[in-house]
């Protein structure tokens, strides 16, 4: 059945307007980030904001209703960001350097992506944080056990389950870590790609050596 005219119209008209908040969002997003890299999330403020981004308080508002609002969802774009690092690692499940790489990626993530330094290394301030955090941790998790076990159904859904949150809590808490100590954050990263190796050895043993062998 053909549309009519109105319809059609509608349909376009709805379209449009998806559009326009999507592109209102990533600008409050994108001018929120670089002032944050630029003044530090403490010294960000609404009105500077919407002078940056060139809109009123009226049409901010109609999007985030506080300060933390625009944090929260600026910390969620991160994640979901990052999320190609964890499904290129679901991929191969390279055991022997995976982790490795996906850390490597990580850690280069957070150089270059505007306000991910600030905003993740004090998430603590930010109302919401926490809950995002776990809520993606667990994602991650369930998706890592979920591979593992098509990989090595030895493995019970519960030490799966186990295994992949012992990782991805160790590798989460110690990436965060290191972006609030400077001076050694090269040697925590260094530091956490041993631990995740080391545990994976004695969690997983000779299944573990014989996949990190088998490495090119």
């Amino acid at each position: 059945m053909s549309k009519t005219g109105n319809e059609a119209h509608a349909e376009e008209s709805l379209r449009l307007a998806v559009e326009r908040s999507h592109n209102r969002v990533t600008l409050i997003l994108d001018v929120t980030a670089a002032l944050i890299t630029e003044v530090g999330i403490d010294n960000v403020t609404i009105s500077e904001i919407v002078r940056r981004a060139g809109i009123t308080p009226k049409l901010l508002w109609r999007y985030f209703h506080t300060r933390e609002s625009i944090f929260t969802r600026l910390a969620q774009r991160h994640l979901e960001r990052l999320r190609p690092t964890l499904t290129s690692f679901l991929e191969d499940f390279d055991l022997g350097s995976g982790f490795d790489g996906m850390i490597d990626a990580s850690v280069a993530f957070s150089h270059w992506e505007p306000g991910y330094d600030e905003i993740w290394g004090g998430m603590h301030t930010v109302q919401g944080m926490g809950e995002l955090d776990l809520k993606d941790l667990r994602v991650n998790a369930a998706l890592i056990a979920e591979r593992a076990r098509l990989i090595m159904p030895h493995l019970s859904e519960r030490e799966a389950q186990t295994i992949s949150i012992m990782i991805a809590r160790t590798c989460r808490t110690i990436l965060r870590l290191a972006l609030t100590e400077n001076e050694i954050a090269d040697d925590l990263i260094d530091e956490l790609k041993l631990m995740v190796k080391a545990y994976l050895r004695e969690r997983l043993g000779n299944l573990f050596s014989k996949r990190e062998s088998s490495d090119p």
